[in-house]
């Protein structure tokens, strides 16, 4: 058997990826063997006798097989929930940079605080969406009231 390192150590470098990555075609061995230089590496790739392969994504074993798990029946959840605490389960971005900042810079105790905090934070934005769309329809409310207003003191004028 051919050492093929050479070959395959130019074609990660030019396929930009790992020489795990690269497939050569065992039918056109001694061609490949033959290459060595970075353009007959290309001309190889080219015609389709070397080959970069996909990434092969590992899946769990558990999503695979459905094994019996030993332990208590909160020890594995299916939503991944260690206990049965209630947890918040959707921050947005900016919330995630701020929390994560926050606990980089020791602000939080525990777990349990930071959940507090969560869960603080989401009911006071909610309580100032709310408030807010009050308001808005209120605005509203009283624009209307004055269009109408207008509409009928301009409509006493003309007669």
């Amino acid at each position: 058997m051919v050492s093929l390192c050479l070959q395959k150590r130019l074609a990660a470098s030019i396929l930009k990826c790992g020489k795990g990555r690269v497939w050569i075609d065992p039918n056109e061995i001694s061609e490949i063997s033959m290459a060595n230089s970075r353009d007959n590496v290309r001309s190889l790739i080219k015609n389709g006798f070397i080959i970069q392969d996909t990434v092969t994504v590992s899946v769990p074993v558990r999503l695979v097989c459905h094994p019996r798990f030993s332990g208590s029946a909160e020890s594995e959840s299916s939503e991944g929930c260690s206990r049965s605490t209630v947890r918040p389960r959707k921050i947005d971005r900016h919330a995630y940079r701020e929390l994560y900042l926050k606990a980089k810079g020791n602000i939080f105790k525990n777990k349990r605080t930071l959940i507090e905090y969560i869960v603080r934070s989401k009911t006071e934005k909610l309580r100032e969406k709310q408030i807010n769309d009050q308001a808005q329809a209120r605005r509203l409310k009283n624009r209307n009231l004055k269009e109408r207003r207008t509409t009928k003191a301009l409509a006493k004028h003309v007669y």
